[in-house]
């Protein structure tokens, strides 16, 4: 049953459409901050497609999975409010607060992660 799709206590994707979307948004485009598009709106949506088939087989693809943007857009708001948690822990380091840490990869990758979700919500015209 599920009840949530991020577990935000343990940053766990509880939804594949999540890593669906991020995947559907790596195999498009290219580059970070300013990507640049390298298919189309109809490969996306065959590749959203191709994953309801092999899920749920023939016939359920749309009713299965709903359209790709608002799971992109979602993915892409996922990865700002985790971006913003990460840089509010590098600013609880900066003060040497105790136990604070950023977590996994730099603090450089983060803001590039952020910055390129913030073009793709634009681009979507939800900035």
């Amino acid at each position: 049953n599920l009840q949530a799709l991020v577990d935000w206590e343990f940053a766990c994707i509880a939804d594949p459409r999540l890593d669906l979307a991020r995947f559907c948004r790596r195999v498009r485009w290219a580059g970070d901050v300013v990507c640049k598009d390298r298919g189309s709106d109809r490969e996306t949506e065959e590749l959203w497609r191709s994953y309801a088939v092999a899920r749920f087989g023939p016939g359920a693809a749309e009713a299965a999975l709903g359209p790709p943007e608002p799971w992109l857009a979602f993915e892409c708001a996922v990865v700002l409010a985790t971006g913003a948690a990460v840089c509010k822990r590098a600013a609880m380091v900066q003060r040497e607060e105790p136990g604070a840490a950023v977590p996994r990869c730099g603090l450089g990758e983060w803001v590039e992660d952020m910055e390129t979700s913030r073009f793709h919500l634009r681009r979507m015209g939800i900035l």
